[in-house]
């Protein structure tokens, strides 16, 4: 059995109206989460799973048993968007960019085994493309499960999402994704996209260490340029009092306000799902 470390279902809801929703999935290093939401953006259904005490399986297995188990995964709906989370992927500027050497941008970066795939997504209102690479196997597995799936990288969803936050301010803006052991640091000078990469920590020192490289590396004052979370982070956790050390300014990204809650909703850190609920921006 897969652990329900998450479930939120509206009182309202029924799978009889599935045909009518759109389904958006996020699989993580260790983790799958899904939300559904109707056409008026309400959502009724958010789920998560971990597999943190399930590591003998792979990813591809686990997400098959989630899939057994959990009877919504079965319905057919609207629209079906998946994301995957991988370690490997690059921002190529549009101008540069070549279909017929996409192993080769990854190639420079990391090491390409046969078992991968390169796939691109385009990013909207930016020169870049993002290419990264999936293991086959994951690929194939999602795609018989869920064939009508629009696949995605995590990071292009995460972009599209901080950046709705990030043209509504001016000057420098950083934001930090925590998921599986894993954060995804961004940086944005106003609305437009400066850094994004993926790092994996163990400790508290490993996370900061990361965060303050960008800092760093952009010449940007931690007394004063404000650090944006998202994932999974509380205040009382040893994590977040850790940050706040060395960053002055520290806040919890917002829920995209374009979603609806209802009251199974009450009293839950929206900023938890920021990625998940970022995969609604995609490809509209």
């Amino acid at each position: 059995m897969s652990r329900i470390n998450q479930e939120l279902v509206e009182f309202s809801f029924s799978p009889k109206l599935s045909h009518s929703l759109e389904l958006n999935m996020l699989l993580g290093a260790d983790s799958v989460y899904y939300s559904l939401n109707d056409a008026q953006l309400n959502v009724p259904v958010l789920k998560t799973y971990h597999f943190d005490l399930a590591r003998h399986r792979s990813l591809t297995e686990n997400i098959k048993l989630v899939f057994m188990e959990d009877p919504l995964l079965k319905e057919h709906y609207r629209t079906t968007k998946i994301v995957i989370t991988s370690p490997h992927f690059t921002l190529v500027p549009e101008k540069f960019y070549n279909e017929k050497e996409l192993r080769i941008y990854l190639s420079n970066l990391t090491d390409i085994s046969e078992n991968d795939v390169i796939a691109t997504d385009s990013l909207k209102n930016q020169v870049f493309k993002n290419v990264y690479s999936i293991n086959k196997h994951l690929l194939q597995s999602v795609q018989t499960m869920f064939p009508n799936a629009k696949i995605y990288h995590s990071a292009t969803a995460l972009i599209e999402g901080y950046r709705k936050i990030a043209e509504l301010k001016q000057g420098h803006q950083v934001f930090a994704n925590i998921r599986d052991g894993h954060v995804q640091i961004l940086f944005f000078d106003s609305k437009d996209l400066i850094f994004v990469n993926f790092y994996s920590f163990q400790s508290p020192s490993d996370f900061i260490y990361y965060v303050l490289l960008v800092y760093d590396q952009f010449k940007l004052n931690p007394e004063t340029i404000p650090l944006s979370i998202s994932g999974s982070l509380t205040v009382s956790s040893e994590l977040y009092k850790h940050i706040y050390r060395y960053i002055r300014f520290i806040s919890f990204a917002k829920a995209p306000d374009y979603f609806h809650f209802g009251h199974q909703f009450t009293g839950i850190p929206q900023h938890f799902y920021f990625d998940l609920l970022s995969i609604k921006l995609l490809s509209e």
